[in-house]
């Protein structure tokens, strides 16, 4: 899959391995090297300085999709999984799963989100479905910002974030938890205010 102006070429290789090759540069970034197949690639179009790479496929028994901003090339992949939204429609921890994504890419929408989405098969349905998902990570942490009320503790961050994920604050407002251990204060989105 070569993205639209043909400066990045992105490859599936068996075994649910994702190398990107960038214009005039010799040796691919691997970006994932999942357990499983991968069914899908998609660019989406330069978007304020940044571009995505999104992928579906399936890791173990779960169908997902990955999203890596290829621009910031420290951040992690946004793993989204189908069957978390049908659980959420059905209010239910089991309920319907998907069975295979066929496809994955980015929607032009009006406005300045941006989104992916992928299609793909739910137990039961004779027509596929459409997922989709708003990733634009600066709009995701305006929204966290306005549900959470509190810097997430450091366990909450590795529980619901990663462990290999480096601790940012998701309050500009809220002092840093008490689990804090680092010396300096993390690299958050937010700067510290002027006291």
């Amino acid at each position: 899959m070569e993205s639209k102006d043909g400066s990045y070429l992105a490859v599936a290789y068996p075994g649910g391995i994702v190398a990107l090759f960038e214009k005039d540069k010799a040796e691919p970034r691997i970006l994932s090297c999942i357990k499983g197949e991968l069914k899908s690639l998609a660019f989406s179009d330069l978007d304020k300085g940044k571009r995505y790479l999104a992928a579906a496929g399936k890791h173990g028994t779960d169908w997902l999709v990955w999203v890596w901003d290829i621009s910031n090339m420290s951040s992690s992949a946004i793993v989204l999984s189908p069957d978390d939204i049908l659980r959420k429609g059905e209010n239910r921890k089991d309920g319907p799963r998907t069975v295979g994504l066929r496809s994955v890419y980015f929607p032009e929408v009006a406005g300045e989100d941006l989104w992916v989405a992928a299609v793909g098969q739910v137990v039961g349905e004779n027509c596929p479905t459409i997922f989709e998902w708003l990733v634009d990570t600066k709009r995701l942490f305006e929204e966290a910002e306005k549900r959470v009320l509190r810097n997430l503790t450091c366990q909450e961050w590795e529980h619901y974030v990663g462990q290999d994920v480096d601790y940012e604050r998701t309050r500009r407002d809220s002092p840093l938890p008490l689990d804090w251990k680092g010396k300096e204060k993390p690299p958050g989105a937010w700067e510290e205010k002027d006291a």
